[in-house]
């Protein structure tokens, strides 16, 4: 593949997914989220570092559909979320195997991003996989709900503030700020602090920054979107989808943007032809209404403060990090 969406999650990946499935010259594996290149989740498996090249090409290259001869200006790419926060194993991995993968990631702001992923996962019933203990600690495969797992109480959205704002009080350098699914440094004075994902995910800059390394800069590898321009108007999504398209050395097209994929409203699975009993559909934007861009007016206002609070200094270093890129998102300015 020619490209990668690599996150963030919750930042509008299936709709940019089904938006560049439009153009005549991309062609898309028939499931979203393959989570090959790495995963930071018990429960998703990918490339293994010993994997030969020769089993890496049959187990990934069969996902994607080759062009005719006649067609070979065609791309292909995929979309993968967590390879954002997986950043050890999806970046090494990727570096061995295809080091000239354009990389795209959407960033929104931190805290609407942190309201949608929980009530995502609350509403999969898949919380636990995301913040037990015990599910980390075996490395296993679990397809169980939340109510099926003993002694698992799914934390209120305050709760998981809280922690993130005690966390923060322990640890004021969030450089060493961990979740589940990463391995904390051991640092001198023997102090690393957990703060649960869908807080500390919102670090753009502590992910984000090892992609600028090795993919952005002169490489002009890495392509930044702000996920605020695909809830904008319809000329400002279209926009941002003629510069994607035209990072991807695509020929200029009429994106049709005006539905939202993978919303509150018609959250499904994540394939494209059913292939686990369900399609991705989307809803036109218009039906949403006010429900773009709402998430933090569900949230009391100690939290929204609290979390304003947590998200400072890493707005503070993503601006930094933006610059060196000559980019920059909308939502910065509502923390500095």
């Amino acid at each position: 593949p020619r490209f990668t969406i690599i996150g963030a999650q919750k930042a509008g990946t299936t709709s940019i997914f089904e938006y560049l499935g439009q153009h005549p010259n991309v062609r898309l594996p028939e499931e979203k989220e393959l989570n090959f290149w790495g995963s930071p989740w018990p429960i998703a498996s990918g490339l293994k570092r010993a994997t030969p090249l020769s089993k890496f090409t049959f187990s990934y290259f069969r996902k994607f559909k080759l062009p005719p001869p006649n067609l070979a200006s065609r791309v292909t790419g995929e979309a993968s979320p967590d390879y954002f926060v997986a950043t050890i194993d999806a970046l090494f991995n990727m570096l061995r195997y295809a080091p000239s993968m354009k990389v795209i990631v959407s960033l929104r702001d931190p805290i609407e991003r942190f309201a949608s992923a929980y009530k995502n996962k609350v509403a999969d019933g898949t919380m636990h996989r995301h913040m037990d203990q015990r599910l980390f600690a075996t490395k296993k495969k679990d397809t169980r709900k939340d109510h099926e797992v003993p002694d698992f109480e799914v934390p209120s959205l305050s709760a998981l503030v809280t922690q993130a704002s005690e966390a923060l009080q322990q640890c004021p350098d969030q450089g060493r700020h961990y979740t589940l699914s990463e391995r904390p440094v051991t640092w001198r004075d023997g102090k690393s602090c957990y703060v649960n994902p869908f807080v500390l995910h919102g670090h753009y800059a502590k992910y984000l920054r090892p992609w600028v390394a090795n993919f952005g800069g002169a490489r002009h590898n890495l392509f930044i979107m702000d996920f605020a321009a695909l809830e904008s108007s319809a000329e400002g999504a279209a926009g941002a989808m003629a510069e994607l398209a035209h990072f991807l050395g695509l020929k200029p097209f009429a994106f049709t943007t005006g539905e939202v994929y993978n919303s509150r409203e018609n959250r499904g699975v994540h394939t494209k032809k059913g292939l686990t009993g369900g399609v991705i559909s989307g809803v036109p934007k218009e039906q949403l209404g006010g429900k773009l861009g709402s998430w933090t007016k569900l949230l009391p206002p100690d939290s929204v403060a609290a979390l304003q609070g947590y998200y400072r200094r890493p707005v503070k270093e993503l601006v930094e990090l933006l610059r060196a890129e000559g980019r920059q998102v909308g939502f910065t300015k509502n923390y500095i």
